[in-house]
């Protein structure tokens, strides 16, 4: 089991920030970042091989792509006071950011 307190889906910036797209391509390149970005965070969890990832926040629907294509089932939206629960009664550590995630936990 993996506990997580980020959210698995694309960032939104907190201020307010626009972006000008003149053109398709500049749309898909965007879009292409955006998904490299769920992409990355999901290879670094799929490297440790959890059966079940746990998170406060959101899981995006390719995020949970590919997990389906791992066979690993994700919870997304636990209450804080959950996460602590399942901490507790499994010995697991809730982690911050995908990149910090270690076997022990």
């Amino acid at each position: 089991i993996l506990l997580l307190d980020t959210p698995l889906e694309y960032k939104k910036g907190e201020s307010q920030t626009n972006v000008e797209i003149t053109d398709e391509e500049d749309w898909n390149t965007l879009l292409k970042m955006e998904e490299d970005y769920v992409e990355n965070m999901c290879m670094e969890i799929i490297a440790f091989k959890p059966d079940i990832v746990i998170t406060e926040k959101g899981v995006s629907d390719l995020a949970q792509h590919y997990f389906a294509k791992a066979n690993i089932t994700a919870f997304r939206r636990l209450r804080k006071t959950d996460n602590n629960r399942v901490a507790r009664a499994t010995g697991a550590t809730i982690v911050s950011r995908t990149d910090e995630i270690r076997e022990s936990d």
